[in-house]
């Protein structure tokens, strides 16, 4: 099983990303900055793909605890892939 981390998914590129690795059979664990934007991202994936297949977390990723946080939420054992977008 294939996952992928994208931190910054709710929107622009990173959530490019996020249908991209949905669209090519991955498992994918995203992060936004707010609760609502994970909220709204999940709400619209879930429309395409089955909600086992992803996973949002609130994650603001100048911090060192919420990136750990992020990979101790990640539904998926492994993962393959992590994208950290800064900007």
């Amino acid at each position: 099983m294939r996952h992928v981390i994208i931190t910054r998914g709710t929107r622009g590129i990173g959530y490019g990303l996020v249908k991209e690795f949905l669209f090519r059979g991955f498992n994918v664990t995203f992060c936004g900055s707010t609760d609502n934007s994970v909220m709204e991202t999940v709400k619209t994936l879930s429309g395409q793909w089955s909600s086992n297949k992803f996973r949002g977390v609130v994650c603001n990723v100048s911090k060192r605890e919420d990136l750990e946080n992020l990979l101790l939420e990640s539904i998926f054992p492994t993962y393959q892939v992590l994208i950290h977008r800064l900007l």
